[in-house]
């Protein structure tokens, strides 16, 4: 996802075009890495056919989110490129698959692509992907409940990206710590509205920082 809720802040301070707005940042490191943000979604619009406007125009957190397909045709580390920055290294692709939403209980496979998948398929699926891409980050890369499965795939890539656990943990400290113990992910995605208590929330991030 690209972009999440950056085209509402901006406009909404400045009332100004998003161009404006753009060239009128300061250098303090927020806003830079804001700065970077814009330059690499508007290179990404302008090499996908898309439009500003489109990007922005839904309330889903994921406001810009390419296909895979364009994801493997190199087009999302062309925008980078595009926009000045260095793939991988300045500015990184971070994938929120929420797997749970093409988990198929009934089956227990990822349907995808018009066929159903295990879990041992994904695991191959997302080492490929990391290396041959600027992949940073993967939330939420199987569906909620398999266990083994995340702790196999943090074994064999959580070196060299963060798997991120949003709806795996759903900032429940109990789920936590059954993932730190078993080796489940490498970072936690913080929600209070998750775990519906801010003490519950705290023990969480406690947790996860130690």
């Amino acid at each position: 996802p690209v972009g999440s809720n950056l085209f509402d802040r901006l406009t909404s301070m400045t009332g100004k075009p998003l161009a404006k707005v753009r060239g009128r940042m300061n250098s303090t490191p927020q806003q830079q890495r804001t700065r970077q943000r814009l330059k690499t979604l508007t290179a990404l619009c302008s090499l996908l056919g898309a439009s500003l406007a489109h990007a922005a125009d839904t309330p889903d957190p994921a406001r810009f989110a390419p296909c895979v397909a364009e994801l493997k045709s190199g087009a999302l580390a062309r925008g980078v490129s595009a926009a000045g920055y260095e793939p991988g290294k300045q500015i990184g692709i971070s994938l929120d698959v929420a797997s749970s939403e093409f988990y198929n209980k009934e089956t227990g496979k990822y349907r995808f692509d018009g066929e159903e998948r295990d879990s041992a398929y994904m695991l191959d699926y997302y080492e490929n992907l990391i290396n041959e891409y600027p992949i940073v980050s993967i939330e939420d890369p199987l569906q909620e409940d398999d266990w083994d499965g995340y702790t196999t795939l943090t074994a064999a890539i959580g070196e060299k990206v963060q798997i991120v656990g949003d709806d795996f943990f759903v900032t429940n400290p109990v789920r936590l710590k059954k993932g730190i113990d078993m080796g489940a992910c490498n970072a936690i995605l913080i929600k209070v509205n998750q775990i519906g208590t801010v003490t519950e929330t705290l023990d969480a991030i406690k947790m996860a920082q130690q």
